[in-house]
């Protein structure tokens, strides 16, 4: 047991994990290397079916691990390759293409959309060729309401992950939702990434950060249910706000909901509005560096200003004060570790838990 960073199962006992996991770079290497090398990443969403583009270059966690992909659609089935060339290591598709095979420029070995070897000039002498090393590696890509998600090596099915989510939301209307590219933006922190998502995985500070959210859900009941690999933090809706459409069979049908704010282990948030969804990817860049794409998924028959009237902007602009705030003072001399609400912060518990468990627990993973 690593007794530093050791996170109690009891959130009345435990301390929050201490600052230098957030501060010094072996920490944020430890968790790039045995977390995110085994986690499940955010690819997109039904825009993939209906590109015009049968090849898609990707990455798999840009800034972070930048492991070159290539997509490839055949008709209504997406699948994910190495996109790097198997005899120098070129990068194979730069740019979206509609090839009937994949192409090397370099020195011009082709594959099928398969990643099968198909053919290369001038080896004609060469012995024992081609074998299946010079096929392209094939990586994991999973489906969900018509979301992609990718991984390199998966530590966990991804589907058992969601399956809360899906017991929560079975009857949303899923098939309804389309990206638009207009409403959605990149955002970019000073701020460790795990900074950003501990601010996230708690409604404490609501009542006094986000004078406007405060307006809109009743602060007295805000819930927080952990789950394994996620959790979700719950915003019932003051009178007179619109809720999300449950129906009977739903956990909380009955209910007026504002909000589901579910959280994805490691770096994932899916936040679900009567409107649509927004997809917030945390990417983290460095040790103060994290940038946050949302994706704004809107329901089609759900006017412009429904979306307007949640004012996530505002809300992310007030979260990012306070998060780069407290990255100044997480490199304070004076603070190490906190104590967690236990009848407030149960998902930032829950999630240093699983840090603890997944990472920190083993000394053997982080570097002298």
């Amino acid at each position: 047991m690593n007794k530093d960073f050791y996170i109690d199962p009891d959130i009345r006992k435990a301390h929050t994990l201490p600052s230098v996991a957030y501060t010094e770079q072996k920490y944020f290497d430890t968790l790039k290397h045995h977390l995110f090398s085994n986690s499940w990443q955010w690819l997109g969403g039904k825009e993939y079916l209906s590109s015009s583009y049968t090849q898609t270059p990707h990455t798999f966690l840009p800034g972070c691990i930048d492991e070159p992909l290539l997509i490839v659609r055949n008709q209504e089935h997406l699948s994910c390759l190495s996109n790097v060339c198997t005899h120098r290591a070129k990068i194979l598709i730069e740019s979206p293409s509609s090839k009937p095979f994949i192409s090397c420029s370099y020195h011009g070995r082709c594959f099928h959309n398969d990643g099968r070897f198909r053919s290369m000039p001038e080896f004609d002498s060469a012995q024992d060729f081609p074998s299946p090393q010079d096929d392209l590696k094939k990586y994991h890509l999973s489906s969900w309401n018509d979301f992609f998600f990718v991984a390199l090596k998966p530590k966990y099915d991804l589907h058992n992950i969601l399956t809360p989510i899906q017991n929560h939301l079975g009857s949303y209307t899923f098939s309804s939702l389309d990206l638009e590219p207009n409403l959605s933006k990149t955002y970019h922190i000073h701020a460790n990434w795990l900074t950003y998502c501990d601010n996230y995985l708690e409604g404490f500070h609501i009542p006094y950060v986000h004078p406007t959210l405060n307006k809109a859900i009743t602060y007295e009941d805000y819930e927080v249910r952990v789950f394994d690999h996620c959790n979700v933090q719950i915003g019932r809706c003051k009178p007179g706000q619109k809720s999300i459409p449950l129906q009977k069979g739903d956990p909380d049908f009955g209910e007026s909901i504002y909000a589901y704010y579910w959280f994805i282990y490691p770096n994932l948030m899916l936040n679900f509005y009567h409107w649509g969804i927004s997809i917030n990817w945390v990417i983290p860049k460095n040790i103060n560096e994290t940038e946050v794409r949302f994706l704004t998924f809107k329901r089609q028959d759900i006017p412009d200003s429904d979306f307007a009237e949640t004012a996530l902007d505002l809300t992310e602009m007030e979260d990012e004060a306070v998060v780069e705030s407290v990255q100044k003072g997480l490199m304070s001399l004076a603070y190490s570790r906190g104590r967690f609400s236990p009848t407030r912060e149960q998902g930032v518990h829950a999630f240093h838990r699983y840090l603890y468990t997944e990472v920190f627990s083993d000394s053997k993973n982080i570097a002298p």
